[in-house]
């Protein structure tokens, strides 16, 4: 595994009980994850941690969950990351979905994950949700919140600042005004 894509679970029962350890292996368990059998094909740069993780799929179980409140809404993901979870919600029926992150790469996997799930979404790069110019009946935000301490070396979408809460401390003013 490579340092900004988080662990996934090893023990899985497609597994039988036996620890995968090859990239086909992770791949395979991955492919079980809820939001690939609604539909969405994330296009993911691993060697840059920019993936989809262990909390993407916990917020895409949550919007399955609460799948009522999608249909025909207006949705917004702040730091969409490579976009599973706007092209999920585009799957689920939401009207329109737009997906905003900081990082170039980021918006351009985001992209063509929304390609390849068959969905439109607008990717708009920007700061959180600075300057976002309509208000959205849902907000969607799986935010960073691992503490990193200053100057390490990881993906951007894995850095929640020295106490795990830099870009929530940001964000949840900015709530309010969309």
């Amino acid at each position: 595994l490579r340092l900004g894509c988080p662990a996934l679970p090893l023990q899985h029962p497609m597994n039988r009980g036996r620890r995968l350890r090859d990239a086909e292996g992770m791949e395979r368990l991955r492919a079980s994850s809820l939001w690939e059998r609604r539909g969405v094909r994330e296009c993911a740069n691993r060697a840059r941690g920019l993936c989809a993780d262990q909390a993407t799929d916990l917020s895409a179980r949550a919007l399955l969950r609460d799948r009522r409140f999608l249909r025909d809404a207006s949705v917004c993901e702040v730091g969409c990351g490579t976009g599973v979870l706007s092209a999920l919600a585009g799957r689920l029926g939401a009207s329109r979905v737009v997906g905003i992150d900081c990082d170039p790469a980021s918006l351009r996997l985001a992209r063509r994950t929304a390609e390849r799930s068959g969905v439109s979404v607008v990717i708009l790069k920007g700061d959180l949700l600075k300057g976002v110019p309509k208000r959205f009946d849902v907000l969607v935000a799986n935010l960073p919140q691992k503490p990193i301490p200053k100057g390490s070396r990881v993906a951007l979408g894995q850095d929640g600042g020295p106490h795990g809460d830099a870009l929530l401390k940001r964000f949840i003013p900015q709530v309010g005004q969309c």
